[in-house]
C-alpha cells in the first residue's frame, strides 16, 4: 500500500515538474514569436489594407477593406457584384485602387444619360486611368477619393459656370475641395 502512494507521489511530482518547464519553455517561445510578428504585421496592415466605398448598381453596397493590390474589379466582388441594370463597361475594371476611394457603379440608364447629354460620360481616350475633370460626368467623378455625388454636382457646376478647368489646381475654386482633398485625387486627375 506504501508503494502505491509513493508511487502515485512519484507520478504526481513527475508531471508537476515537467509541466512548468514546458510551460516555459512554451511562453518563453510565444513571447518571443509575439515581440516580432505583430509589429511587421501592423506595419504591413497600415500600408496594405484600403477602406472603399462600393455603391450604385452593386448588390451590396457599403464600405469594404481590400487589400492595397486589388483593382476596382475585386471592390464589385467584394459587393456581390453588378446589379442587372449595371453598366460595367463605363468603368475601367483594372483601376488600382485608393484608400478612401468611392467606386460608383452607373446603371446603363445613368451611362446613356450621360453620354446623350453632350459630353462622354467616360474619358477613354488615355489609358494612364486618370480623369479628365472637364468631361467626366459625376460617376466618373465618384471614382475619385473623397468624392461623393455632392462634390461631383459641384465640380460639374463649377465647370459650367466657369468655362472649365485649365489646370488641376484650379479643383481647390470647388466648395468642399481644400488641400487635404486635393492631396488625395491630384494625381488622378487630368484637364485635357
Amino acid at each position: 500500500m506504501q508503494l502505491l502512494v509513493c508511487g502515485a507521489l512519484l507520478c504526481g511530482c513527475a508531471q508537476k515538474t515537467e509541466e512548468p518547464v514546458w510551460i516555459e519553455e512554451t511562453a518563453q517561445i510565444v513571447e518571443m514569436q509575439s515581440q516580432e510578428e505583430p509589429q511587421q504585421d501592423v506595419k504591413q496592415e497600415e500600408t496594405s489594407v484600403y477602406r472603399v466605398h462600393v455603391c450604385g448598381s452593386v448588390c451590396v453596397p457599403g464600405v469594404y477593406e481590400l487589400s492595397g493590390d486589388c483593382r476596382i474589379v475585386d471592390a464589385v466582388d467584394a459587393a456581390g457584384g453588378f446589379l442587372e441594370e449595371a453598366s460595367p463597361s463605363s468603368l475601367n475594371l483594372a483601376m488600382p485602387l485608393t484608400d478612401g476611394m468611392q467606386v460608383y457603379v452607373p446603371s446603363m440608364e445613368e451611362a446613356q444619360s450621360m453620354t446623350m447629354g453632350g459630353a462622354a460620360a467616360f474619358d477613354h481616350s488615355e489609358a494612364d486611368g486618370r480623369v479628365n475633370i472637364n468631361t467626366a460626368g459625376e460617376a466618373e467623378l465618384c471614382t475619385l477619393p473623397g468624392i461623393g455625388s455632392s462634390r461631383a454636382q459641384s465640380i460639374i457646376a463649377y465647370r459650367e459656370e466657369n468655362g472649365g478647368f485649365t489646370e488641376e489646381t484650379q479643383i481647390m475654386n470647388v466648395p468642399g475641395i481644400k488641400d487635404a482633398a486635393y492631396a488625395k485625387i491630384k494625381d488622378r486627375i487630368k484637364v485635357k
